[in-house]
């Protein structure tokens, strides 16, 4: 005789069980009717439990009586969306929609007369709860820092940013201060009516370099300058932000543009950090024209 399928198996537990349901307790007839109901039954015993009920014999009752321990696969997911309702997963963390208009909003690090004024788009759920920029995990915003050399070596995380003028001379702002789970929460236009306000920033802190972290903020930027914003050009950009009178090379913001170093945008690692290596080299080259210029006067 061979032996009993899995199908099989679970057949005569539900039997079992049916014939428990049913109050007949006799134990001289059934030894085996006593068996209590299982308790828990695994993700993948489910879907086969469900399987054996939908093709038993045994009656409307009893798969009634059977329904809490079988939850087909589809129902799982359907009760689960119904659990999160208005919550949506950030990470390892799952946050009510309604609380994101109370979180706290990330300050700006900045000071005056910086290397670079770094920009994003706008603090995340994990930037607000830690009160510090580009604060998830995933983002790549430090380590290309560190690649790159803009922190001198010094090994940085983003408990690190409130010392980022005084110790490495850089600084970090947002377009829009208004906290979302992504960028695509914001409109185009959003991010556009809030450039005048970085440019008034940029004219009082008077950075060397303003260099963008995303293309859409970036692509905000351009057209509010009436530039085409389509065109995927990364790196030094043939546009200023002026900042008072005299020779534009002394008096004006120098723009970048670095693609966004979240976790989500796949790409090689290697293509951030030649990037954030590029304004590196603006920078000392920079510095080397001032100070031979310097010396000749």
């Amino acid at each position: 005789m061979s032996n009993p399928t899995t199908l099989e198996k679970f057949k005569n537990r539900i039997q079992k069980f049916a014939f428990h349901a049913d109050g007949n307790d006799n134990q001289n007839k059934n030894p085996q009717a006593s068996i209590q109901a299982p308790t828990h039954f695994s993700s993948h015993s489910q879907r086969r439990l469900s399987k054996a009920v939908i093709n038993s014999p045994v009656d409307v009752t009893v798969r009634k009586k059977l329904q809490p321990y079988i939850v087909p696969r589809k129902s799982r997911s359907l009760l689960k969306k119904q659990k999160l309702q208005g919550k949506k997963r950030d990470g390892n963390n799952i946050v009510d929609t309604e609380d994101l208009s109370m979180m706290p909003l990330v300050p700006d690090v900045i000071g005056h007369d910086l290397d670079v004024l770094f920009c994003g788009i706008n603090p995340g759920v994990a930037s607000s709860a830690a009160g510090h920029h580009f604060a998830k995990a995933n983002n790549k915003f430090y380590p290309c820092l560190v690649e790159s050399g803009l922190t001198n070596g010094v090994k940085v995380t983003f408990q690190d940013d409130v010392r980022f003028p005084r110790d490495f001379n850089l600084g970090i702002t947002n377009v829009v201060n208004r906290v979302t789970r992504s960028s695509q929460d914001l409109t185009r236009d959003e991010m556009i009516d809030r450039i005048p306000n970085l440019i008034e920033k940029v004219q009082k802190y008077r950075p060397k370099y303003l260099c963008f972290i995303g293309k859409c903020v970036f692509d905000a930027f351009m057209i509010h300058h009436d530039r085409n914003p389509n065109i995927k050009k990364y790196g030094l950009q043939d546009i200023t932000i002026l900042w008072g009178t005299g020779d534009q090379e002394d008096h004006a913001t120098k723009v970048f543009s670095i693609m966004s170093t979240s976790g989500r945008v796949v790409l090689k690692p290697q293509e951030r950090i030649d990037l954030f290596k590029e304004l590196k080299l603006l920078l000392n080259q920079d510095k080397l024209v001032k100070k031979k210029f310097t010396s000749i006067c």
